[in-house]
């Protein structure tokens, strides 16, 4: 008896344990603010990355103005979210998905308020960054909502290394560029990060992403391209891919990492990031 519960205890831990991802095991994605592509790669911090790792030269937002975007990264879809009010939303979203499979996410936010804060600002956090809280399975929740935190448990996690496997981290409107401008997000970006992607302990099974929600053509009326770029130990550097890819496809890339189940028929059918990786 003693010998078939052991056999049994070991089956289940195996059952609920994560699956490890085809490419990378951990995920940082940053997102920036209002900028088009050839603003952006100018940039010397953002350029660098581009250098070491991949270049999506020809990756586009899906829509205007900021939230949309968001929404659509984590979720798959814009949700018929058109603007930047609060909203409340009762759909899936990659939590859950990663949950699933038995991965942890966190949203860290900059400025954040903490306590499941609710309102659309304070100072300078904007709540229609920090794309969880418009969840309502988050809302609702008081341990997933847990998991929306300030952005300064950041440091403290990576430090210890109990980063989860997908980080989204949502500056405050100076550091993202959205009341400064590129060249401050820009700056402040390589003072956030630059260390720890030069520690190979840390970026080992780490991928490091960071894109923008919308360029600067407030009116819509032209192309939507924006500045996206991964680096990582697992990505071959100086790698410049042309395929067109958008929001869609990075949430896609997320999924094919570690098997999720696809959230709407618009990420199941972007196009997949490809060419870019040593394993």
């Amino acid at each position: 008896m003693k010998t078939l519960a052991l056999f049994l205890l070991a089956v289940t831990s195996a059952q609920a344990a994560p699956p490890p991802g085809k490419h990378f095991q951990r995920l940082i994605l940053v997102m920036l603010e209002n900028t088009s592509y050839d603003e952006a790669i100018h940039q010397p911090f953002l350029s660098q990355l581009a250098q070491r790792g991949a270049l999506l030269a020809n990756y586009q937002a899906v829509t205007h103005p900021s939230q949309p975007n968001y929404v659509a990264l984590i979720s798959g879809d814009t949700q018929g979210v058109s603007g930047d009010s609060n909203v409340n939303l009762n759909g899936r979203h990659i939590g859950d998905t990663l949950e699933e499979k038995g991965l942890d996410w966190r949203n860290y936010a900059e400025a954040y308020p903490g306590n499941c804060y609710l309102g659309s600002s304070r100072g300078t956090y904007a709540r229609k960054h920090v794309p969880f809280l418009s969840f309502l399975n988050v809302q609702r929740n008081s341990a997933r909502c847990a998991k929306v935190v300030d952005a300064s448990r950041f440091d403290a996690d990576a430090a210890a290394g109990t980063l989860p496997a997908f980080s989204f981290y949502s500056p405050d409107l100076n550091n993202d560029g959205h009341d400064t401008n590129p060249a401050y997000a820009d700056k402040w970006l390589k003072g956030k990060f630059e260390k720890l992607l030069a520690d190979p302990a840390f970026m080992d099974g780490t991928l490091f992403a960071v894109t923008f929600d919308e360029n600067d053509d407030v009116f819509g009326s032209g192309p939507n391209q924006v500045f996206a770029a991964l680096s990582g130990p697992m990505v071959r550097s100086g790698n410049t891919v042309n395929d067109p890819l958008n929001h869609y496809s990075l949430l896609k890339m997320i999924e094919e990492n570690w098997q999720l189940t696809p959230l709407t028929g618009k990420d199941s059918a972007a196009a997949s990031v490809e060419g870019i990786w040593t394993n």
